[in-house]
């Protein structure tokens, strides 16, 4: 028969022993120091002078005196005298001065979370579901990231690095309502910055990139259009008419119609337009010509005007105007000329208009 048990090596009583009742306390204060197993302290090399029956210590690598060759051995004082524990791989314990957790893994204690010399985990969840490609899952009204303080020899800043492994992949954040996502911003499918909608078959439509290798910074859903006059038009006398502008060089967001050759905000904002005019009097007198902006508000329809007083007789000159507009949602703007007289013609290719959005 064996004298110990394989794990804990308690003390079995044999048989036909005499004063049975000195094993069994040896092994019942045995278990008292291995079941919740807590330390005093883990820094202590020499035992101290005064103890309490049951205290336990974790002795120190260095150990002195009394403890001397007891390493790693969990000491408990117990009448009047120092009892040690040999651990086993797998122990755990609580040093209660440093408040730590330490584990035994088959040479010496280590705290609880270096036992693990990478911290790896498979997937973290809070209160939340994970899954093979979203390791860490967290549900929380919010969330804190806060820098170690700079008493700790740290910088007392913090960074939050998203990396990938290559220009093709994405690395960003994406904004979802009830899981379905609608606005991201990151670098997309290459490493130039984004920030986009995501339509409902889950595409990006980029409002604004910052380009990674120049630095520039574009809109490329800006409202924006510039269109030209494609024919020559003959102006009628003294009436304010609609400029024909009817070919569009570029229109993004489709806010330039050119059939009705007008502009139409698609979102409410600051606009800026200008436009250029070139006017051929084929008349026999002088010319008095203007032109506007066609725009919601009546002072900003003033502030465009501009005036030719004095377009001689059988001669070509050029007339423009710039303004800024604050527009509504599907509020129009339109370019308008006037003549004094008949005889006035705007010419094709060199009278255009044009505008976009700046806020």
């Amino acid at each position: 028969m064996f004298e110990h048990s394989p794990r804990l090596t308690l003390p079995y009583i044999q048989p036909a022993q005499a004063q049975k009742h000195v094993t069994h306390n040896q092994a019942i204060r045995q278990i008292d120091g291995l079941i919740h197993m807590s330390v005093v302290s883990d820094a202590l090399s020499t035992p101290p002078t005064e103890q309490k029956e049951g205290t336990c210590y974790l002795v120190p690598p260095n150990a002195q005196d009394g403890w001397q060759g007891w390493a790693h051995h969990v000491a408990i004082w117990q009448d009047a005298a120092w009892m040690f524990l040999t651990p086993k791989t797998g122990w755990r314990l609580f040093v209660s001065d440093q408040k730590k957790l330490m584990v035994y893994h088959g040479s010496a204690w280590v705290v609880l979370a270096d036992a693990n010399p990478h911290h790896s985990l498979e997937a973290l969840s809070i209160q939340a579901t994970t899954t093979a490609t979203q390791r860490l899952a967290v549900q929380s009204h919010t969330i804190l990231w806060t820098s170690i303080s700079q008493s700790d020899d740290a910088t007392g800043g913090i960074v939050h690095v998203l990396n990938k492994n290559a220009a093709s992949q994405d690395n960003g954040l994406v904004f979802q309502n009830n899981y379905k996502p609608h606005l991201s911003m990151g670098c997309f499918g290459s490493n130039d910055f984004k920030l986009s909608r995501i339509d409902e078959a889950g595409a990006h439509q980029d409002s604004l990139t910052l380009d990674s290798q120049s630095g520039i910074l574009s809109s490329p859903t800006l409202p924006r259009f510039d269109a030209v006059l494609n024919y020559d038009y003959p102006l009628k006398e003294n009436v304010w008419q609609r400029v024909p502008v009817n070919e569009s060089k570029y229109n993004d967001q489709l806010c330039f119609d050119a059939e009705a050759n007008q502009f139409r905000a698609p979102s409410a904002g600051t606009y800026f337009f200008s436009a250029n005019v070139f006017l051929n009097n084929t008349d026999a007198v002088e010319q008095s010509c203007q032109i506007r902006f066609d725009c919601p508000l009546e002072g900003e329809r003033a502030s465009s005007l501009r005036v030719l007083s004095d377009l001689k007789s059988h001669s070509s000159a050029t007339l423009s105007t710039q303004s800024l507009a604050s527009l509504e949602e599907g509020d129009t703007v339109a370019l308008q000329a006037q003549c004094a007289q008949t005889g006035a013609t705007l010419l094709a290719g060199a009278t255009g208009f044009l505008g976009f959005k700046i806020g």
